[in-house]
């Protein structure tokens, strides 16, 4: 116990336990759930354990309840998350250093670099970790750090070189929390835009990605819901208004 106060988070620390229980994911494990097992047993806490969100995946074993978020990686730590469905709890203070000082993000800034959408996906994947930090401050009720980690990702990934996508969208509703309304205006404008103009291919075309619809429909659809949260009707009403022009469109395509 005395070790794991050490490691864990104090704000974490009535997680603690003294025995982890694994859940197996599917019928069996495989050599390398048992390699893992058998490092984290021997281990004995004295080295960090990190895993990253496809290691997390490839695991017969379910390990979301014991795991924290430090940045890109997620530590193993003697803990159990009452609630991983709604998350992985965040070690706020290692994250914020790892984010804001200490990650380097190499031309994601530099329009004149192609990334293939191979790669975009990868990208993304950190403004995923910006807004995890985000949302952990903004609970903590520390909305000057929350505001200085979603200005850091406008800067380091700007939409002239990584284009804004829904994560971005999500971070309307943050922007508009932390006291950042202009932000939020400039993401929202941005991403309509990019909506609008492939809604409007989309249609003229024919085309049949439904996919791509779906997440442009909810883009709008979320800008809206973040408006409107926040208590500007004005603005929230015409989200929605470009929102039902599309779904119109839509619904006078689907065959009677």
């Amino acid at each position: 116990t005395t070790r794991a106060k050490e490691i864990v988070p104090e704000d974490m620390h009535d997680m603690i336990v003294d025995r982890l229980e694994f859940r197996v994911k599917g019928r069996a494990m495989e050599k390398k759930d048992l390699a893992f097992l058998d490092f984290l047993v021997n281990s004995n806490w004295e080295r960090p354990i990190y895993l990253n969100n496809t290691s997390i995946s490839q695991l017969n074993i379910d390990m979301r309840p014991h795991v924290v978020q430090e940045g890109m990686a997620y530590r193993v730590l003697p803990i159990v998350n009452p609630e991983p469905r709604n998350g992985y709890p965040v070690n706020t203070e290692v994250m914020y250093d790892n984010v804001m000082n200490k990650f380097t993000w190499t031309k994601l800034d530099d329009p004149s670099v192609y990334y293939s959408q191979d790669y975009l996906g990868f990208v993304l994947n950190s403004r995923s970790t910006f807004n995890s930090l985000a949302e952990d401050l903004i609970a903590k009720q520390d909305y000057t750090r929350a505001a200085e980690v979603l200005k850091k990702c406008m800067e380091v990934m700007p939409d002239e070189s990584v284009p804004f996508d829904f994560f971005s969208v999500q971070q309307v509703d943050m922007l508009l929390t932390v006291g950042e309304p202009e932000l939020a205006d400039y993401v929202s404008e941005r991403v309509s835009t990019h909506s609008t103009q492939w809604l409007d291919f989309y249609f003229a075309s024919g085309s049949t990605n439904t996919t791509e619809l779906q997440k442009h429909l909810l883009s709008l659809n979320e800008i809206a819901r973040a408006f409107r949260a926040n208590g500007d009707r004005e603005k929230a009403a015409s989200y929605e208004e470009l929102f039902n022009l599309y779904y119109t469109q839509l619904e006078n395509r689907q065959p009677q």
